[in-house]
């Protein structure tokens, strides 16, 4: 049974008429009849792993043109598409990136692109010029159904709504796009918002666009980047379709190149992308609209919104665009740079032998936005969508074995009300060692050797992490947090499920109450922004997470820092939320319950009664992972603690960051006195000039709809 809280999404496939091939109960998209593919029979860890440090990456340094197309590639083994007719026998439809460079093209030619994208890899301050083209067709359409009920790019200006309920008329017509530079510093006219999209040959364009010639600074330091579709309200079936690639700021020492001490290069630096997806018998990819209902149940309200889900989950884990790949390594280390790319799926990752019996230790080396100052031992890596780890394996004590990439993260994490089956979606991919040793001379991060500043052999010029206030080794944080020396403003925002009932708080009523939205500070996108930071300045974000889930929250601009997420009495501060509105009762999408600027007992503003009195000592038992808590409580995890552009807001949870609109890697403290840059704008660029950035969830089935918010730098 659906939770009350959270469904699935839609269902999705191809770009080709999809035909039922005869027995029992056939499923169906919208328009194309489809049948689910039984994911155990799959086979697993039979093809290689798509590994760009052999397929070549691209050279951003150099201007380049990205194409978003639509193709056929094969994402499930090829011996199962030998035994499909044609057209299904040329692979599974999607959407991806083409790119090209001069004479030279990614994939080479006649392929049209690949899912995903070719690596982009540049220099540190060396402007990268990017011209995105959008070439896609609109035949998957009629198998990503686009809900024209939620607000969305609308090239066709579409009502939302019809005879009083949502607007069921599946679009067919141009498929616009737009791509995102996800954690990179840049202007907002190049930041990809979901304002910006365009059609092919540019005949609709988004609000906000500006321009589809991008330049990036890549000022920030030396990390993993990726780029993806941002387009408002499609989000989801873009990406799902295919559009992401990963992008590489290289710089500092951190080279890409092998040598002493320098981290793993060469073929031993391999991107990981994680996502999951659904297939039907004709290899298509599948994405509920109903037609038939997910791995999560039916659709919500589909007199409201007749094809969107709070959430999809796949059956089927991909990396790098191929399911259940494997990949031969040598007894040596490793470098991987992993990325989350699912929609919603959290992985909670560990390197397995003989079935788990022995879990093998790995190193976190880097986060979203850089290198750590020391590596970080673990045994296990939680992480969420858009977020990126950069880690070490050491594959030396393994010879002649076989390891696996296991995931045991529930869905949705941590509430678990999806299925979720070992044998398919707790397997992400396989490593074969070959048996003969051979001599390794890269960084061993199990000596604990500074990765940044003197003495190091990875990054000597780039310096300790800046810590910023409220972080372990920055300035203590005052009460209030906001006292104008150290923190310019102090915020406390609520992450709101809207439910069918007029609640936005969890749980709703009953059994039978639906989700019909998702909102950042009970507010709409389009409602006129609120968290207007001043450049320059720093702020203490506390995300109240009023649903049963965790949320990565994404900001656009800026690399933050988190300061601890803290247990919370959610029903007790619900209450007081409830009240702080007219007659007792959420008046949902219409802002918070008080007015926003008003600070509140704890000197934050957000328009929210404090929070502060609700904290607890321990996570409430809702909020636990299969019963377990998962160490998300109190301060950052040492593999988090650098700097970040995504964060896991906890259920149960106040999650709070520390948020500075400068650089990186300008000080916090100079001559033992802190730093206020407030109003002086330190980027290379005018940030307060042009559409603006956004801060929302990366379930990107929630942000499709409402989660998501103006970020406005103002002087």
């Amino acid at each position: 049974m659906a939770s009350p809280f959270f469904g699935v999404a839609r269902s999705a496939a191809v770009a080709m008429a999809l035909v039922a091939i005869g027995g029992a109960s056939v499923s169906a998209s919208k328009l194309v009849k489809q049948r689910p593919l039984d994911a155990r029979t799959i086979p697993q860890f039979v093809e290689n792993l798509p590994d760009f440090s052999v397929l070549g990456r691209v050279n951003g340094d150099v201007p380049y043109r990205v194409r978003f197309e639509e193709f056929a590639q094969k994402i499930l083994p090829a011996a199962f598409y030998a035994k499909l007719p044609a057209p299904y026998s040329a692979g599974t439809m999607v959407f991806g990136y083409g790119m090209d460079q001069g004479t030279k093209h990614y994939p080479a030619l006649p392929l049209r692109g690949l899912y995903p994208g070719y690596t982009v890899v540049v220099t540190r301050d060396h402007i990268a010029a990017a011209d995105y083209k959008n070439n896609l067709s609109p035949s998957l359409a009629r198998t990503l159904t686009i809900d024209q009920s939620i607000d969305w790019a609308n090239p066709a200006h579409s009502s939302m709504m019809s005879h009083g309920m949502g607007n069921a008329t599946p679009y067919l017509g141009a498929i616009p796009a737009v791509t995102h530079l996800h954690g990179a510093e840049d202007p907002s006219a190049f930041d990809g918002g979901p304002n910006t999209w365009f059609t092919p040959g540019m005949k609709a364009r988004g609000s906000g666009f500006v321009t589809n010639k991008y330049a990036y600074p890549n000022t920030q330091e030396p990390t993993t980047l990726w780029f993806h579709d941002h387009t408002l309200g499609t989000t989801r079936l873009n990406v799902y379709a295919g559009l992401e690639a990963f992008y590489l700021i290289r710089g500092n020492g951190d080279t890409g190149v092998p040598g002493m001490g320098k981290l793993p290069a060469g073929r031993q630096e391999v991107e990981l992308v994680l996502q999951d997806r659904q297939f039907d018998t004709n290899g298509q990819l599948l994405f509920p609209d109903g037609y038939p209902s997910g791995l999560d149940g039916p659709l919500q309200n589909p007199k409201l919104h007749p094809y969107w889900m709070p959430e999809f989950f796949g059956d089927v884990i991909t990396v790098n665009g191929k399911s259940w790949p494997k990949l031969n390594v040598a007894p040596k280390r490793y470098r991987f740079r992993l990325l989350n790319g699912a929609n919603v799926r959290f992985f909670n990752l560990q390197f397995c032998v003989n079935g788990c019996q022995t879990k093998v230790p790995f190193y976190v080396i880097g986060d979203d936005g850089g290198l750590l100052d020391a590596p970080v031992k673990v045994k296990q890596l939680l992480f969420s969508p858009g977020e990126r780890y950069d880690v070490i394996v050491d594959f030396s004590r393994f010879r002649g074995k076989a390891i696996m990439m296991r995931n045991d993260a529930v869905t949705p994490y941590p509430s678990a009300f999806a299925k979720f089956t070992p044998a398919l979606q707790g397997r992400v991919m396989r490593f074969i060692v070959a048996a003969n040793a051979v001599s390794d001379s890269s960084f061993n991060p199990s000596t604990g050797a500074r990765l940044r500043g003197a003495g190091s052999t990875v990054a000597p010029t780039l310096e300790k992490i800046v810590a910023l206030p409220g972080t372990k080794g920055g300035l203590p944080l005052s009460s209030p947090i906001a006292d104008g020396k150290k923190v310019q403003v102090y915020r406390q925002l609520t992450l709101n499920p809207i439910f069918g009932s007029g609640g936005c708080h969890w749980p709703g009523a009953g059994n039978g109450d639906v989700i019909n939205a998702m909102l950042l500070n009970n507010t709409g996108f389009k409602a006129p922004a609120t968290e207007k930071p001043r450049v320059g300045s720093t702020e203490v974000w506390d995300l109240i997470d009023l649903s049963n889930d965790d949320h990565p929250i994404h900001l656009h601009l800026v690399q933050f820092q988190i300061i601890a997420r803290i247990p919370f009495n959610l029903p007790a501060y619900g209450a007081a939320y409830y009240a702080a509105f007219p007659h007792d009762r959420c008046i949902p999408e219409a802002g918070p319950p008080r007015p926003y600027g008003v600070p509140n007992r704890a000197g934050a503003v957000g328009g929210n009664p404090d929070v502060t009195p609700f904290f607890l000592k321990k996570t409430l038992p809702y909020c636990m992972d299969d019963g377990r808590a998962d160490g998300t409580d109190g301060p950052a995890r040492p593999e988090e603690s650098g700097w970040k552009d995504s964060v896991v807001a906890s259920c149960g949870h106040v999650t709070r960051v520390v948020v500075r609109f400068v650089p990186q890697d300008l000080p916090a403290v100079v001559n033992g006195k802190p730093v206020n840059y407030t109003g002086q704008n330190k980027f290379p660029f005018d940030p307060t000039q042009g559409p603006g950035y956004i801060w929302h969830c990366h379930l990107i089935d929630h942000e499709d709809n409402e989660m998501m918010r103006p970020l406005i730098i103002v002087k």
